[in-house]
């Protein structure tokens, strides 16, 4: 009877850990599919609506938005960190590549 009652408990843990992982992976595929909002509360609608309307922005602005993307993530605030210029480097890839990366990384977001 002793080794019945353990493999009963062992069986029912098992299965409550299938179970969790099961609904946890389920609800983060989810999220990450209707996730509409970054972590800042923007949704995604406004950042396509900001790229188009971003591809006319000066070096000033332009380097107003690095400026501000470092600052966001850095994790140590006291450090300051100025963006005073950028180069602009020659597309040497093929397209599909770009195109596949950027696609890669949209689902990975």
């Amino acid at each position: 009877m002793g080794n019945a009652n353990f493999y009963q408990v062992i069986i029912g843990i098992i299965v409550i850990l299938a179970v969790a992982f099961i609904y946890f992976y389920v609800s983060g595929k989810n999220k990450s599919k209707s996730g509409n909002s970054d972590l800042d509360g923007i949704t995604v609608t406004q950042n396509k609506e900001s790229q188009k309307n971003g591809k006319d922005l000066s070096d000033d602005e332009l380097i107003a938005v690095l400026t501000a993307a470092v600052m966001a993530m850095q994790s140590n605030p006291d450090v300051k960190i100025r963006v005073t210029s950028f180069r602009r480097i020659p597309q040497s890839a093929p397209v599909w590549n770009i195109v596949g990366r950027r696609e890669r990384m949209e689902n990975k977001l």
